[in-house]
């Protein structure tokens, strides 16, 4: 699962369950918050876009903080790293604690535990999306690359085993081996290539082979394999090994 990181803000009300879980409930509560959230909700500014499934979706990974508010004031901070869950129709956040406290100045580190919110009758939480601090935050599994996907905006993913990093029609991405997509331009590019390609390789093993000129380079030391054909430099000949010894193919002049 990607980190992703862009300028459209998240932000919703939160509310908390018996467990200590944190479950999302749309814009619309920001209006009893303060009057600059009330007048943002007034003037759409502030709207259902602005969900973190809408702005985020179920399949990455990003920064958020929540803030218990009370009469303007933060009372209760936490900054992490989370993504969604759904369960019984409603949008969780997993939380990834970095820091936590009073507010986002009197913070201690601690990614082991999730603040407990206690959720009062004249307090509210606000959830919001924000940005790492720092680019090692961007750093958030092993084998991690730091890219972007805007200007100026840090997106991070990690690279899987058996693959190369690229960019295919979207974003910069891990691009496995066995992804069709990236075969099917491979393909397409080699097929497309018309000037010389030369495959420096010990080996290659394929199916058939379709050619208008087959060009095969003098050698003096083929290898004695069954069915291999070989031109003798020496002889000028086409020679085949049977499998017990090298046979020379006979030509026919043009009359």
């Amino acid at each position: 699962m990607n980190l992703k990181t862009t300028t459209q803000l998240a932000i919703e009300i939160g509310c908390i369950d018996q467990d200590n879980n944190l479950y999302l409930c749309g814009t619309e509560g920001l209006s009893q918050v303060s009057d600059p959230l009330a007048l943002a909700i007034k003037n759409n500014d502030l709207n259902h876009n602005h969900t973190f499934k809408n702005v985020f979706g179920f399949d990455c990974k990003f920064f958020y903080v929540i803030e218990q508010m009370k009469d303007g004031d933060t009372i209760r901070y936490e900054r992490g790293l989370g993504n969604l869950y759904q369960h019984n129709d409603k949008i969780y956040l997993k939380r990834s604690p970095m820091v936590a406290g009073k507010n986002h100045k009197e913070i201690s580190f601690d990614r082991t535990i999730c603040t407990r919110f206690q959720c009062e009758d004249c307090s509210h939480l606000v959830v919001h999306s924000t940005y790492p601090q720092s680019y090692i935050e961007c750093l958030v599994d092993k084998n991690s690359i730091i890219t972007s996907i805007e200007s100026f905006i840090p997106h991070s993913f990690a690279v899987e085993e058996n693959s190369i990093v690229g960019r295919l029609d979207g974003d910069v991405e891990s691009i496995s081996f066995k992804n069709k997509t990236f075969i099917d331009l491979i393909s397409d590019a080699l097929c497309k290539y018309t000037k010389q390609l030369v495959l420096k390789t010990s080996k290659l093993d394929v199916k058939k082979i379709s050619t208008p000129v087959l060009q095969i380079n003098p050698s003096i030391s083929p290898p004695a394999k069954d069915g291999c054909i070989y031109y003798d430099e020496v002889e000028k000949s086409l020679k085949f090994y049977d499998g017990s010894k090298w046979r020379t193919l006979i030509f026919k002049d043009d009359e």
